[in-house]
């Protein structure tokens, strides 16, 4: 049961975010969390971005088994998707993977303008929801609770056109 709390249900609460027709990238997929639910949950296209080989082999295999055509894994670093992935997502998530900042700098060439960025954080992730970067929104600050009193928030942030900000 923990694995189904502690991993499932804690990724879903990121699927009200994610809209039919979506196309959505976990960054630091790792054990394909918050990715594979949200893919099955959810009408939308996954990217699972996972650098580590051993990682991104055992995400291939998932998909493969479960078949679910609406994933792909992409085995590489984040930061280096900038110019082949430009602007093809309108939600980037990452769980509790970087620093807000870190995670803010590699999804903003990631996001189209008025996508999401969600920082999944456990109960200290109030101590980031001060963080601003350029480009992004104020966040808004989701927090919510799993069985046994665990204490979770979102971090979502959203892309701001630049045209915008002048």
């Amino acid at each position: 049961m923990g694995i189904v709390r502690s991993h499932i249900i804690d990724s879903l609460f990121v699927a009200p975010l994610v809209q039919p027709g979506f196309r959505v990238a976990d960054i630091g997929s790792g054990a394909g969390f918050p990715g594979l639910p949200l893919a099955i949950a959810c009408e939308a296209t996954l990217s699972l971005i996972e650098a580590n080989r051993k990682k991104a082999n055992f995400l291939r295999e998932v998909v493969r088994r479960a078949r679910l055509s609406n994933v792909e894994v992409i085995e590489e670093r984040a930061e280096h998707l900038a110019t082949t992935r430009a602007e093809a997502y309108q939600l980037v998530v990452s769980r509790a993977l970087w620093r807000v900042p870190q995670f803010l700098r590699a999804s903003q060439p990631l996001l189209r303008s008025g996508g999401l960025a969600v920082a999944m954080k456990g109960p200290r992730g109030s101590e980031e929801a001060g963080c601003r970067w350029p480009s992004f929104s104020e966040p808004e600050v989701m927090p919510y609770q799993l069985k046994g009193n665990v204490r979770r928030m979102l971090l979502v942030y959203r892309k701001i056109d630049p045209r915008a900000v002048r």
